[in-house]
């Protein structure tokens, strides 16, 4: 998202709405996408959400909201809008006003994690501009979600207007890991570059009882080696 987008030609945004615009259907990670644009899962998912980068004029929070799309909570937070260049006239076309970790968004290493519930309906959003929020419902299309071996390009650069000028970013999600891309409440231009974020699935972790049975087969093992080694010192 840029302030000065609205000086782009039309064909021109047109053109860039045809290479952006999400292609695929709603793919996070296993979960189900339900008639209201929420999204459950089968069982407790503990997801691990890694800020790639952000552009654009906008102070955004990413977050996570349950039903009714009441705030469940904040998974990364931009302390400032943007990347501070330096000099007195700095232009912040030339990268569409770029944020990173460590610098836009804190504490570094920019990553959390959250786990959502068996069966319980969430939704993520993308809050921007004063509280106006874009979420992952049937009345947006402000997420693209790119996982596998699938290609997302992006543009990172608006100065003159000019397609041929833009600088694009090949994105290859990892194995496992899905990229989520995010159109903020601005609908000058659907870029899908004003917050990214990487998601996957944690290490699954046992259950109690599952590791009790696991200590104890351990200990069994280890009771019946010392047993024979004792066996075969009187032998």
């Amino acid at each position: 998202m840029n302030f000065r987008k609205p000086l782009v030609a039309a064909a021109a945004v047109s053109a860039l709405m045809s290479v952006c615009a999400p292609a695929q259907a709603f793919s996070f990670l296993g979960a189900t996408s339900n008639s209201d644009g929420s999204f459950s899962f089968a069982k407790d998912t503990k997801v691990e959400f890694d800020f790639f980068a952000s552009h654009g004029a906008y102070q955004s929070n990413f977050n996570v909201y349950g039903s009714g799309k009441n705030l469940l909570t904040t998974l990364f937070k931009e302390e400032v809008a943007r990347d501070p260049l330096p000099g007195p006239k700095p232009d912040y076309n030339k990268d569409d006003s770029k944020g990173t970790c460590g610098i836009t968004v804190l504490p570094v290493p920019c990553q959390t994690t959250f786990t959502f519930a068996k069966g319980v309906s969430y939704f993520l959003g993308l809050t921007a501009n004063k509280d106006k929020t874009v979420y992952t419902d049937a009345a947006e299309t402000s997420f693209n979600f790119v996982s596998g071996s699938e290609k997302f390009v992006y543009y990172t650069n608006y100065k003159d207007g000019n397609l041929n000028k833009r600088k694009s970013v090949d994105l290859y999600a990892d194995p496992g890991t899905t990229l989520i891309a995010v159109n903020d409440s601005w609908k000058g231009g659907r870029d899908y570059n004003d917050f990214i974020v990487k998601a996957k699935k944690s290490a699954a972790v046992p259950e109690p009882g599952t590791v009790g049975a696991l200590l104890g087969a351990g200990a069994l093992g280890l009771i019946n080696r010392r047993r024979k080694a004792s066996e075969a010192e009187k032998a």
